[in-house]
C-alpha cells in the first residue's frame, strides 16, 4: 500500500458499514454516487438521477438550495425535510441532511457528501412532547395558555379575511357541591365528561380548551353569532340530559353559558370580559343555558 491507502481503505469500510446512504450529489442535483447504508435503502439506480426525479418538487428545490449554499459557503451544514404521503398525512417521513462540500476536481462540477438520517420517530417524540406542554392532561383539551393563544390568533385573523367568530365560555353548574359531597375524583371525572360532551357538537375547526376548575372555552371559527348559539344551546340540552357518575348516585349537571362575537378592535381581554359577564347573566337567569354577551 502506498502512504494514505490504509487510511482510505479504513474510511471505505467504515462509510460502507453505515447503516444509512452516503450520496455524493453535484451542483446540479444529480445523483453522483451512493455508497453505504443497507441494500433497500441505498439503491444504485439513483446515480445519474437527479433530485427532482426522486423528490416531491418542494423537497427537491429545498434540498438543491442546500446543497448550492453549503458549496458557497465551503462548509458543512445540516437540514431536515419531510416527506409526506399523499394518501396518509399522519405517516409522514422526517429526515436529517448533513452536507459537506467535496475537494474541487477540474473540469467538474462542485459536489457534496450528503448523509441522509431518517428521524422520524425523534420528531414523533418531539411532537408528542409540545402536545403534552400545550394539553389540559385531565380533560386532553388545550390548556388555557394555548387557548387564549388561539384566540389571539383569531382575532388577528380577523384584519385579513373578515370572518365571522365566536367566543363561548361554560361553567359546570355545582361543580364545588359535588367536589364537596362526592370528592375531588368525582368531581374530576364530571370535568372529564363533560369535556368530552362538548367536543361531539363541534367541528374539527373549532377550538376547545379548559380554562381552569370546571370552565372551558370554544373559539367557533367562521361561525355567526346565530349559529354559534345554536351550538351553545345543543350543547347545554345535552349535558342536562347526561348522567354523570359519582360514588352511589348518579348525577344531572348543566352548564352555565356566555356568547359573544367579535367585534371590530376587540382583543382577548374585551371577548373574554363580555363572555363572563354572559355566562353571570346566565347563572343569575338559574343556571343551565346560554346567553349572549
Amino acid at each position: 500500500m502506498q502512504p494514505g491507502d490504509h487510511d482510505k481503505a479504513t474510511l471505505g469500510a467504515i462509510v460502507q458499514a453505515l447503516p444509512d446512504p452516503v450520496f455524493v450529489v453535484d451542483e446540479f442535483g444529480r445523483y453522483v454516487d451512493v455508497v453505504g447504508g443497507r441494500s433497500d435503502s441505498a439503491p444504485a439506480t439513483l446515480v445519474g438521477k437527479s433530485l427532482h426525479e426522486v423528490l416531491p418538487q418542494e423537497v427537491a428545490d429545498e434540498l438543491l438550495e442546500s446543497i448550492r449554499a453549503t458549496l458557497a459557503r465551503n462548509a458543512p451544514s445540516t437540514e431536515e425535510y419531510c416527506m409526506q404521503a399523499e394518501t396518509a398525512p399522519d405517516r409522514a417521513q422526517w429526515f436529517e441532511v448533513r452536507l459537506s462540500p467535496l475537494p474541487e476536481a477540474p473540469g467538474q462540477p462542485r459536489r457534496v457528501v450528503w448523509l441522509n438520517t431518517d428521524i422520524t420517530r425523534r420528531k414523533q417524540l418531539e411532537h408528542q412532547l409540545e402536545q403534552a406542554a400545550l394539553t389540559d392532561p385531565l380533560t386532553e383539551t388545550w390548556n388555557e395558555r394555548h387557548f387564549l393563544h388561539v384566540l389571539d390568533q383569531e382575532i388577528n385573523r380577523q384584519a385579513r379575511y373578515k370572518e365571522p367568530f365566536c367566543l363561548l365560555l361554560m361553567e359546570l353548574d355545582h361543580a364545588d357541591t359535588v367536589r364537596t359531597e362526592f370528592g375531588a375524583e368525582a368531581a374530576d371525572g364530571c370535568i372529564r365528561d363533560m369535556a368530552r360532551l362538548i367536543r361531539l357538537e363541534l367541528r374539527h375547526s373549532d377550538v376547545l380548551g379548559r380554562l381552569g376548575g370546571d370552565r372551558f372555552g370554544v373559539v367557533l371559527v367562521n361561525t355567526p353569532m346565530n349559529w354559534a348559539l345554536d351550538v351553545g344551546q345543543r350543547i347545554a340540552v345535552r349535558a342536562a340530559r347526561m348522567p354523570f357518575a359519582a360514588p352511589g348516585r348518579t348525577l344531572y349537571l348543566s352548564i352555565s353559558g356566555g356568547l359573544t362575537d367579535f367585534r371590530s378592535s376587540d382583543t382577548v381581554d374585551a371577548m373574554l370580559h363580555r363572555a363572563q359577564q354572559a355566562v353571570r347573566k346566565s347563572q343569575s337567569a338559574g343556571r343551565d343555558r346560554v346567553s349572549v354577551g
